[in-house]
């Protein structure tokens, strides 16, 4: 797996430029940071690394498919924390993301308390 303290990190590209911003950001997940809204880390990793489905280099692949099949066993780590609704859509996320279901994970990304209501109440009338 690529070391967070890898200088390769300078010559990776996420969606908006040089990736050598990453390592300190993914650092900071560790505490568990507030997922609100525009909140750091999490704005900046998902809009660098995930929505726009930034390509992964060949030789990475396999340490980053084998990093992605890590997510289930996090997100059980983070139990015992407290949750608020943007962490939990982010777990969520996580977990349908590492198992290969990309359009769920986009989907559970949008659901607010507010939303999964309209979602349900769509569901059952339909």
């Amino acid at each position: 797996m690529l070391s967070l303290d890898s200088p390769r990190w300078r010559d990776l590209q996420h969606a908006y430029g040089s990736a050598a911003d990453i390592p300190p950001l993914l650092r900071a997940l560790e505490s568990l940071p507030p997922s609100t809204g525009q909140e750091e880390p999490w704005f900046t990793l998902w809009s660098a690394l995930a929505h726009q489905g930034v390509p992964i280099p060949s030789d990475l692949e396999e340490c980053y498919f084998a990093a992605l099949a890590q997510l289930p066993s996090l997100v059980a780590a983070a139990g015992p924390k407290e949750w608020d609704e943007h962490f939990l859509a982010c777990a969520l996320t996580a977990m349908a993301a590492a198992k290969g279901f990309p359009a769920i994970a986009e989907a559970v990304q949008e659901l607010t308390p507010l939303v999964a209501a309209e979602f349900l109440e769509w569901f059952r009338a339909r």
